[in-house]
């Protein structure tokens, strides 16, 4: 597996189970209910990450990904600690 889609704005979704998703390396949560981000602290391949106009507000989750991570998109996002990515090399997008 190395892309998946949530695309809702029906239900909330849940990230359990995507851990186990090492060789992920596309995601797109755009427009989705999702709040939480933890279980993507171990998806180590991820390399682009579409945030934007979700609940998410928390990005710490992401910073074992700053190796591997290059594009995060976190427009419409509330986004609380966007100076943890401050010095890296993603492009963020907010």
């Amino acid at each position: 597996l190395s892309s998946i889609l949530f695309k809702t704005n029906e239900s909330t979704y849940l990230l359990n189970g995507i851990d186990g998703c090492t060789s992920l390396e596309v995601l797109n949560l755009s427009e989705t209910p999702i709040s939480s981000i933890s279980p993507l602290s171990n998806c180590l391949s991820l390399k682009n990450l579409d945030l934007s106009f979700s609940l998410v507000n928390d990005i710490s989750p992401l910073l074992p990904l700053t190796l591997t991570l290059t594009y995060i998109s976190l427009t419409g996002a509330p986004v609380q600690n966007l100076h943890l990515l401050k010095g890296l090399s993603v492009r963020v997008i907010s």
